[in-house]
């Protein structure tokens, strides 16, 4: 996620927000929350209501919420991308652990077994 579109959803957040504040939340320098915000006020999605004041247009509110949802979703991916590599790594350590326990013929054989159960 770009860092505009962290500061205009935590700009969505609150009715308005200071760039110090901002700045300290995303770990964003607060002169270059200055300029993220100058160029999303140009963009149309916050407007400045007092000197370093900034709130949400609702152009700017409806992008936020469109963020948040891409966001959840490309996390959820993630996660799902990380436990099938973690189950594929433990699927792999248990094979290698019957290999030692049986040997390569007959854990061939017991596979071979368990793939005809399974179709």
């Amino acid at each position: 996620m770009k860092n505009s579109e962290k500061l205009l959803i935590l700009v969505a957040e609150k009715e308005t927000a200071l760039p110090a504040e901002l700045g300290a939340k995303s770990g964003i320098a607060p002169s270059n929350v200055v300029v993220y915000l100058k160029r999303l006020s140009k963009e149309g999605y916050v407007e400045r209501v007092k000197r370093g004041e900034y709130r949400t247009t609702q152009k700017g509110k409806d992008k936020a919420k469109i963020l948040q949802i891409e966001s959840t979703q490309e996390n959820h991916e993630q996660k799902n991308e990380e436990v099938t590599k973690e189950v594929n790594l433990e699927d792999i350590n248990f094979i290698l652990k019957l290999k030692q326990m049986y040997g390569k013929k007959k854990l061939l054989k017991i596979l071979e077994n368990i793939k005809k159960v399974i179709e």
